[in-house]
C-alpha cells in the first residue's frame, strides 16, 4: 500500500479556514415574531428531524414547519398549537410551539 501524501501548510490552512466557515454558518431559519401569524391547531402528518408537516385543521392545507427548541416527543398523529410565516423561507412556512396533551378517555 502506497504512502499518503501530506497536505501542504496551504492546503492545511484553506481545508480549515473552510471547517470554520461552516461550522460559524446559522443552518436553522430565526424566526421573528413579526414574520408569524396567529396560533392555529394542527395535525403532525410527518416528522423528521427539527421539521415536521402540519395539516391545518380549518384548511386541511399541509405546511413544513419547524420545531421550537424545547419539543421533544412529536409523532404522527398528534395534536399541536402553530403558527404560519407570513411568507416562506426555504420551503418552510411556519414554527410548531407547543404539543397538545393527550385526554385520558
Amino acid at each position: 500500500m502506497a504512502k499518503k501524501k501530506k497536505l501542504t501548510k496551504g492546503q492545511v490552512r484553506r481545508v480549515r479556514s473552510n471547517q470554520k466557515k461552516k461550522l460559524a454558518k446559522e443552518e436553522t431559519i430565526q424566526w421573528d415574531e413579526t414574520m408569524l401569524g396567529a396560533v392555529k391547531q394542527g395535525l403532525v402528518i410527518t416528522r423528521f428531524g427539527q421539521h415536521a408537516d402540519i395539516e391545518d385543521l380549518e384548511t386541511k392545507e399541509i405546511h413544513r414547519c419547524n420545531l421550537r427548541r424545547g419539543i421533544e416527543s412529536l409523532v404522527s398523529g398528534d395534536r399541536v398549537k402553530w403558527r404560519i410565516g407570513l411568507e416562506s423561507m426555504h420551503g418552510i412556512s411556519g414554527v410548531v410551539e407547543a404539543v397538545e396533551q393527550e385526554h385520558p378517555c
